[in-house]
């Protein structure tokens, strides 16, 4: 359309009275507009009653099914049945009942079958120690037939600022007994250094009596002491040796064993050591280094003889 076209259509409608018009009916219009917009509320009232009755078929069969429905046979996707809170709590219950029932029943046959084992093993070992006593005490009461059998043991040393002194009668074949004598130094000379000592004991009793710092008029003597070699007097026992905690703890080992009397148990369960196999091996070595001495011995006297 061109300028001018709209501006003819433009004064053509502002020229228009719509009162000359025959044709004009207003009411028409406001009836045809009251028709459209009860039309359109007739059918919202449609559409929602189709809407209301769906909804109440929907739940009529929702409770028809809610109803013919089996719960326990429902599955999940890994296969087992769907369960409640109330029930997955059942189960916990009973799990744990069942758990602590067969724990209190493994605990109870566990705990007896351990007390007797300790029972019977306590009763082997009184069975032992009463014997090994018995054998002590007889031992003790013919002190003067056997007394080869018996060792007097006496000794002093310093172990954690405390000066300790020990002197008893210990069976030969004892392991406290073996080791004393492994600790000394000259084993044969046992009752010799006991002996000594007593010697050494009075002559010191003796000695202090005399009082020999004390002049015949009683005044006293101004004397300078030489000072003892460290070395003599560890051999002589008058110095006491300071004891490490190595030879402490062997020393106390060997009391518990002769106490308990497990020796012998000891020296059945010790064939399987390390130390017994070495004085195993070594004694065999020494054997094969005797077996070749003898024969380079015999092969040289046939040489010679010939």
């Amino acid at each position: 359309m061109n300028k001018e076209d709209i501006k003819k259509k433009e004064e053509h409608e502002d020229d228009y009275i719509e009162e000359e018009d025959s044709d004009y009916d207003p009411n028409a219009i406001i009836n045809q507009d009251s028709e459209f917009s009860e039309s359109d509320n007739d059918n919202e009232t449609i559409q929602n009653n189709k809407k209301r009755n769906f909804s109440k078929n929907e739940e009529k069969d929702t409770e028809i099914e809610v109803k013919r429905a089996n719960y326990n046979s429902i599955e999940n996707s890994e296969g087992g049945l769907i369960k409640t809170r109330s029930q997955r709590l059942q189960e916990d219950k009973l799990g744990k009942q069942f758990n602590i029932n067969t724990l209190t029943l493994q605990t109870n046959t566990n705990i007896n079958e351990l007390w007797e084992s300790l029972k019977s093993i306590s009763n082997q070992r009184l069975k032992i120690k009463y014997s090994s006593n018995n054998i002590i005490s007889s031992n003790n009461n013919s002190n003067q037939l056997n007394s080869k059998n018996l060792i007097k043991i006496k000794r002093s040393y310093e172990y954690a600022g405390e000066i300790i002194t020990e002197e008893k009668w210990v069976n030969r074949d004892s392991a406290e007994a073996k080791a004393y004598i492994n600790g000394l130094q000259n084993p044969l000379d046992l009752e010799t250094n006991n002996s000594n000592n007593d010697n050494n004991d009075n002559n010191d009793n003796d000695n202090d009596n005399k009082n020999p710092n004390v002049n015949e008029r009683g005044e006293k003597l101004r004397r300078i002491k030489k000072r003892k070699p460290l070395l003599e007097g560890i051999i002589n026992g008058s110095i006491k040796p300071k004891f490490n905690t190595l030879e402490k703890s062997r020393v106390d080992f060997a009391k518990f064993v002769d106490k308990e009397g497990i020796n012998d148990e000891l020296i059945h369960h010790n064939k399987d050591g390390y130390l017994s196999k070495q004085d195993f091996l070594s004694r065999v070595e020494f054997h094969k280094d005797q077996t070749i001495k003898e024969i380079r011995k015999k092969e040289l006297n046939n040489k010679q003889n010939e």
